[in-house]
């Protein structure tokens, strides 16, 4: 008997264990915020921009090396290098989201490296079409395309994004 009520003890204890409730998602981002931002910003800046290209939409994006360092990478990890360098979230001005496409693009072997020197840009086009299903939003209305790219952890001491948001005006 004693036996079966340390058991029920201990099981008591560990579901009260399991059962606390978790640390808030959103003061995770934030603590992890405030530990890189300040004295250890991203060595790079990244700005967009809308760029209508023939019958597409293209964003244009530029990275600028902020740093006294170079910074080195692949083409494929450039925000316009790859499917999945930049997340997406585009929402029409109703406040209604559109859908996103998710390609299976793997980065091809690159050796060669892209290197942008302190104070030197780098700049290149994406097509939003690869990311964007605009086939559901209504030509009368503007799209907001949300961003957000960070550099590859290997790269950074700072793991915090470079976030954006472009519009697209109607009937484009």
């Amino acid at each position: 008997m004693r036996w079966l009520f340390t058991i029920l003890i201990q099981v008591v204890c560990a579901v009260s264990v399991w059962s606390a409730e978790a640390e808030n998602p959103l003061q995770i981002w934030i603590d992890a915020h405030a530990r890189n931002s300040g004295t250890n910003a991203p060595p790079a800046i990244v700005t967009a921009r809308f760029l209508q290209a023939a019958s597409t939409r293209h964003i244009s994006f530029k990275l600028t090396n902020v740093s006294k360092e170079p910074v080195l990478l692949r083409p494929y990890q450039l925000p316009w290098g790859n499917s999945h360098s930049v997340t997406y979230a585009a929402v029409m001005a109703d406040g209604q989201p559109l859908p996103n496409i998710y390609h299976i693009d793997d980065p091809p072997f690159q050796p060669q490296k892209v290197v942008a020197g302190p104070g030197e840009s780098c700049e290149g086009e994406y097509d939003l079409e690869r990311a964007v299903d605009f086939s559901h939003a209504p030509k009368d209305k503007d799209i907001l395309v949300f961003w957000a790219y960070r550099l590859p952890v290997a790269t950074v001491s700072s793991n915090l994004p470079s976030t954006g948001v472009i519009v697209i005006p109607k009937s484009q």
